[in-house]
């Protein structure tokens, strides 16, 4: 907040430079009305940026609820899929020993337990980032925002803005991406898991 306070001044003399700019190359009233009511915009954005980042965040992590998706869930998902579609009848082993599925799974097990932690370890890591750059975002939004009124650096306003929409909507791409993945559970599994036992092993691998 502080550093956003004290960038205000530059968006000022940028937004300032920028209406001097037009009203010297103006032919009629019209670009003059036109660079004004941009300027009016630049500084309400400027002012309620905040305030815009939080709605828009709000948002987005509403349409990402709304999509039922749990990313940090999906090694879990696939582990209840497979013990769901198990048939203990095609997996005993000699001697009471357990059977090469049943070693193939215990293996599996292991690996996306651990896949799971990690991927939890992840979200939460990737959730401080997220706040980190809308936190940094905001702090130099006035220059960046400012830029918006010169022809000449409007283009990197508009990489700005269209960076902090992109960093915000993180959490969509995570949902996304675990729909798409439970997707893909439900392909590697409506045939069922057990098909012989010689094939059962790389059938299950390859759908881990």
């Amino acid at each position: 907040i502080q550093l956003h306070s004290l960038l205000l001044p530059i968006a000022t003399v940028l937004l300032v430079c920028s209406l001097i700019g037009e009203l010297q190359q103006a032919r009629s009233a019209r670009p003059v009305l036109r660079s004004i009511a941009m300027t009016g915009v630049i500084v309400m954005a400027i002012a309620f940026y905040g305030d815009w980042s939080d709605l828009a965040a709000d948002a987005l992590k509403t349409v990402s609820d709304q999509m039922q998706a749990n990313p940090e869930r999906t090694a879990q998902r696939y582990l209840e899929v497979l013990v769901a579609r198990e048939n203990p009848a095609d997996k005993t082993g000699w001697f009471g020993l357990p059977s090469g599925a049943q070693m193939v799974e215990a293996i599996l097990w292991g690996f996306l337990s651990l896949i799971g932690l990690m991927s939890q370890f992840i979200l939460w890591a990737a959730y401080l980032l997220q706040k980190f750059f809308v936190g940094l975002g905001y702090a130099f939004s006035p220059v960046f925002l400012g830029m918006l009124g010169l022809r000449s650096t409007s283009s990197i306003g508009v990489r700005y803005i269209l960076g902090t929409i992109g960093i915000l909507a993180w959490p969509l791409g995570w949902a996304a991406a675990s729909i798409g993945t439970s997707n893909l559970i439900d392909l590697a599994t409506e045939q069922g898991l057990i098909i012989s036992t010689n094939i059962y092993g790389l059938q299950t691998i390859l759908a881990g």
